[in-house]
């Protein structure tokens, strides 16, 4: 181990106060981490990238495996197993980690029994989502095939931003009503940015 991190944390007590090149020199070889960063900044989206992209990095398979060893360790200590539903902020927090540094968006339908508790959730699109891509039969059928007594419907916006978009709303009506004419009603739908989540059903509580 580096002598300055081992210092920093006798000193300190604590690893926050290490750089992100010293924490990534800790697993990587020191002569790439100043391209890694150069391309990536954000450690979240050096972490999250596939193991082709990082072979393009000139990473070694050694380090590639440490950097994926890493990723699901923060996984498994930031994802509760199971969530109940009992407010927007639990999904969101279940799903940031997996979602907040794509750089596509994902689409994701939670399914949920009667108590309320997520039993499956399954990414059914992937690229640019618009209303012609994401459509409810899909969406229904996922929660028919899960016997889900209700679903939350999640996205991520790769800018980083929540705020929903026109095309979101409009998705948003149609499964809104779908669900009820379906009896699997829409708790909510989710946009996840980049440490921050935006929930319709918060939002618009009145008319939710």
């Amino acid at each position: 181990m580096d002598l300055q991190i081992r210092e920093t944390v006798e000193i300190y007590g604590s690893t926050k106060y290490i750089s992100t090149e010293n924490l990534l020199s800790a697993v990587l070889d020191s002569k790439k981490i100043g391209k890694i960063l150069g391309k990536y900044e954000d450690i979240g989206k050096i972490i999250n990238r596939s193991k082709e992209e990082l072979k393009l990095l000139k990473l070694t398979n050694d380090e590639i495996t440490k950097i994926k060893l890493l990723s699901e360790i923060i996984n498994r200590i930031t994802t509760p197993n199971e969530p109940d539903f009992r407010n927007p902020q639990e999904i969101a927090e279940y799903l940031m980690p997996k979602l907040r540094y794509l750089e596509k968006e994902e689409f994701i339908v939670c399914s949920l029994n009667s108590k309320n508790k997520m039993t499956h959730y399954e990414v059914l699109f992937t690229g640019t989502l618009t209303n012609t891509i994401v459509h409810p039969r899909e969406i229904y059928y996922e929660a028919i095939k899960n016997k889900a007594a209700s679903i939350v419907v999640v996205h991520n916006h790769p800018s980083g931003d929540p705020s929903p978009s026109m095309d979101d709303n409009k998705l948003t009506k149609v499964l809104k009503e779908t669900g009820k004419i379906m009896g699997i009603p829409l708790l909510d739908h989710l946009i996840i940015g980049n440490g921050a989540y935006y929930s319709y059903a918060e939002t618009d509580i009145d008319n939710w």
